[in-house]
């Protein structure tokens, strides 16, 4: 898949993924599904998936368990706003 370079307004995020966004590259990682995805290209990279309110919460419990299990990539961070849920994995 062709990474295709994004730029966004660090203030639309959640404090808490400021740093993570904060002059890093970042490139548009979607597939064709209910939610978005950015690669984070800094210390190492990262995944940020963003849906919905109430999406991700499942993923991020099936995640966990499969990071148990040394099946998944580790969860940096797990955050909702009002309108999105943030799951940000490590690469």
């Amino acid at each position: 898949m062709a990474l295709t370079h994004l730029t966004v307004n660090i203030a639309e995020y959640p404090d808490i993924l400021h740093p993570c966004l904060f002059e890093a590259k970042l490139f548009d990682s979607s597939c064709p599904e209910n939610a978005k995805v950015i690669f984070i290209d800094k210390d190492g990279g990262y995944f940020l998936k963003i849906g919905s309110v109430g999406d991700l919460s499942r993923e991020y419990e099936l995640t966990r368990f499969f990071i148990s299990k040394g099946l998944a990539a580790k969860v940096a961070i797990y955050c909702f706003d009002i309108s999105h849920d943030y799951l940000l994995t490590e690469n």
